[in-house]
């Protein structure tokens, strides 16, 4: 292995140890995850949440693993134990923001994120990232809000069939569907 590349060649790299160290285990996590290795990232990352339970950090980015690894159930649970670790540390509140924003929770990130700023040192790098990230989150639930007032006009339109509205019971205009309560009629009853 080179000496010089801190990341590390796929090939040769030190991830086939197994150091019983817990600070290790999460170097080497964090270190996978910088190359999008999602598996190698969460197995280190696991045995370092075992090693190392009260780190509210390693649960913090052992949730992003597991995320990676598509896991999202699993990335939530290992997202709470960071925040009950510490639910007001910077990186459970930044990892959980990412972790809802990423499920499509932009009202849950902008209040983690901003969790995140308020522990952060003002005009530190982290505060910087902690901003930008709010400004995603609230980017992002301002569009969602803007698409959910104009695709009811645009339905009744175009005739856009959406899955919710289907799961829902509802036909594209929003009316219920009479077949699906058991009558056998597909008529339009407004709810």
């Amino acid at each position: 292995m080179n000496t010089l590349d801190p990341v590390g060649s796929t090939a040769g790299r030190r991830d086939h140890q197994a150091p019983d160290d817990g600070r290790e285990q999460f170097r080497l996590g964090l270190l996978a995850l910088a190359r999008e290795e999602a598996e190698p990232a969460r197995r280190h990352l696991e045995q370092a949440a075992a090693l190392l339970p009260e780190s509210a950090e390693v649960h913090a980015y052992l949730g992003c693993a597991l995320l990676s690894a598509g896991a999202p159930a699993e990335a939530i649970g290992a997202t709470e134990t960071a925040l009950q670790l510490a639910p007001d540390g910077f990186g459970p509140n930044l990892k959980g923001g990412e972790l809802a924003l990423r499920l499509g929770d932009p009202d849950l990130a902008e209040r983690r994120f901003l969790a995140a700023l308020r522990a952060a040192v003002p005009s530190s790098p982290d505060a910087a990232a902690a901003r930008t990230l709010l400004s995603e989150a609230r980017r992002r639930r301002a569009h969602s809000i803007r698409r959910e007032a104009f695709l009811p006009s645009v339905r009744s339109r175009v005739g856009l069939h959406l899955p919710r509205w289907r799961a829902a019971g509802r036909d594209a205009t929003g009316s219920r569907l009479e077949a699906a309560h058991g009558t056998g009629e597909a008529g339009g009853t407004i709810a």
